[in-house]
């Protein structure tokens, strides 16, 4: 597999998503973006909060793309499928 790693803004021209925190492709490939993650959220933002969020995008992108685990519908868990914001990121676990 391979994930890259941007601090650029992502937006993915055929969905009409406003932004995204990562994107698969192939099932092999993928990028993370922690353009979206300095914005506030429940909390105040430190760095702690910005690497937690960087860290729990990247870990789902691992978990599936390198272990095929399924997408889950669990808000709570780190490979929730419909992570559309900051809200649910920072609600989102860190456990597989």
């Amino acid at each position: 597999i391979m994930i890259g790693l941007t601090s650029k803004d992502m937006y993915i021209a055929k969905y009409e998503w406003q932004f995204s925190f990562s994107f698969r492709a192939e099932e092999k490939y993928g990028v993370v973006s922690s353009g979206r993650m300095t914005l506030p959220g429940r909390h105040g933002i430190t760095e702690e909060l910005i690497q937690t969020r960087f860290r729990k995008m990247l870990t789902k992108n691992i978990g599936i793309l390198y272990y095929h685990l399924p997408a889950s519908n669990d808000p709570r868990s780190v490979r929730y499928r419909s992570v559309g914001g900051i809200s649910e990121l920072d609600y989102m676990g860190e456990e597989f």
